[in-house]
């Protein structure tokens, strides 16, 4: 009896953790995965090659709508795309800074330069297409 709780309560912290954490990898071969955005770095992450960064928060259906058109798009290992929480500070500045005044939003840059803005919520075929002129610029 002891150790069943023991586990139960283990499993129940994972759980929480892992909730936390899900945001923070890459999107790669059909499961999402992002990295979360240094604001530290921000002119170097957007300067180097094809970088997309997704706005949005945990509390938005919209944005949990289109993480999982996200999911099952395939991207290019020369895509780096980035999760912006737009709940914290920084997050609210840099998405202030790019006119964003809904989320989701996903901006598309080339070597530093903004290409592509999608608003809202977008099927996968939409999101192919976006993404394979962003390598192909």
């Amino acid at each position: 009896m002891f150790y069943l709780i023991i586990l139960s309560v283990f499993s129940i912290c994972a759980i929480i953790v892992l909730n936390e954490f899900v945001d923070e990898f890459i999107l790669k071969g059909g499961v999402l995965y992002m990295k979360p955005f240094d604001f530290e770095k921000k002119e170097e992450l957007l300067s180097k090659g094809n970088v997309v960064l997704f706005f949005g928060s945990e509390g938005c259906p919209s944005c949990k709508l289109l993480k999982d058109e996200l999911a099952k798009v395939n991207i290019q290992d020369e895509i780096d795309l980035y999760y912006v929480d737009i709940v914290n500070k920084e997050g609210r500045e840099l998405a202030v800074s790019h006119r964003i005044m809904s989320i989701p939003v996903l901006i598309l840059f080339k070597d530093g330069k903004e290409v592509n803005k999608i608003i809202g919520y977008k099927r996968k075929q939409h999101l192919e297409e976006a993404f394979s002129k962003l390598v192909s610029l």
